[in-house]
């Protein structure tokens, strides 16, 4: 690691237990682990940044008597990430920055989510962007259980 570089790891952690007698269960572990690198590539006169994530959940939500259940009652839902992004100043006051994203979950497999995004200074304190991306959106549980 250099002044032209910087390197972040991140890890998140979340537990609860929730009990609605005779209606509602639940337990749920979150995590989620990121690590990214960025860096000045001096050839191209740009910032690149890459990192890779991995968040989880693991639920149990019981199960009969309970008025609302979920079938499976248990599940741990895993997505892995990795991505790539370079970012170059245009002219005295615009910004490029071109990427991609690939992920992978149980309920979609694989999924591209390249973007791009133009961003200007209209003054000193006034800035303002438009983009072109691609999103995935991760089903929950609750996704999977409607769809099951």
């Amino acid at each position: 690691v250099s002044k032209d570089s910087e390197v972040s790891l991140q890890a998140y952690y979340d537990g609860y237990h929730r009990d609605i007698p005779d209606v509602f269960l639940e337990e749920r572990d979150t995590g989620d682990v990121q690590a990214q690198h960025r860096f000045h590539w001096g050839w191209l006169d740009s910032t690149i940044t890459y990192g890779a994530g991995y968040p989880w959940s693991k639920d149990d939500t019981g199960g009969p008597p309970r008025a609302l259940i979920f079938d499976p009652a248990s599940r741990t839902l895993e997505t892995s990430n990795a991505f790539v992004q370079g970012q170059r100043r245009l002219f005295d006051n615009g910004e490029l920055t071109v990427g991609t994203k690939l992920e992978h979950n149980e309920s979609a497999g694989y999924e591209w989510q390249p973007g791009i995004r133009l961003g200007w200074a209209l003054g000193e304190h006034v800035f303002t962007w438009g983009a072109v991306s691609r999103a995935v959106r991760t089903m929950s549980p609750a996704d999977l259980s409607i769809i099951a």
